[in-house]
């Protein structure tokens, strides 16, 4: 699992230092391939709203399915809220990412560590 805030290179490591404590951070849940459409299109709005570091998770459904895709969410927002020393995160889904942002938040906890959940998308790929 890489933390890969668009600001920084792919694969470098978060410190703690990523986030102040009074900025959320953001992660995008994006199906494998798309994530850089989405940060390409989001990151200034959302920087320009006041959060924090924005993050990428990229799930493979496909191969992997929604519950373990979502099991593997919840790693990476603990490690996001560990590096930036917050309690809770935004989260913004787009593709298949939205069903398993859903899964997540409904089905695993993830309520208790999301602020806002924003799916632009809302589709509701089949499992």
């Amino acid at each position: 699992m890489n933390l890969i805030p668009l600001s920084r290179a792919a694969g470098t490591p978060p410190s703690a230092s990523t986030a102040p404590s009074s900025e959320r951070p953001v992660i995008f849940v994006s199906e494998v391939g798309h994530a850089r459409d989405t940060r390409n299109g989001g990151e200034h709005e959302i920087r320009g709203a006041g959060s924090g570091s924005v993050f990428t998770f990229e799930c493979d459904v496909l191969a992997g399915g929604v519950e373990a895709s979502a099991l593997h969410l919840g790693d990476f927002v603990y490690t996001v809220l560990q590096a930036t020393g917050t309690d809770s995160v935004d989260m913004v889904d787009h593709t298949r990412g939205g069903r398993v942002a859903r899964y997540y938040a409904d089905n695993l906890d993830g309520v208790t560590r999301l602020h806002d959940l924003f799916s632009p998308d809302a589709v509701d790929f089949a499992a």
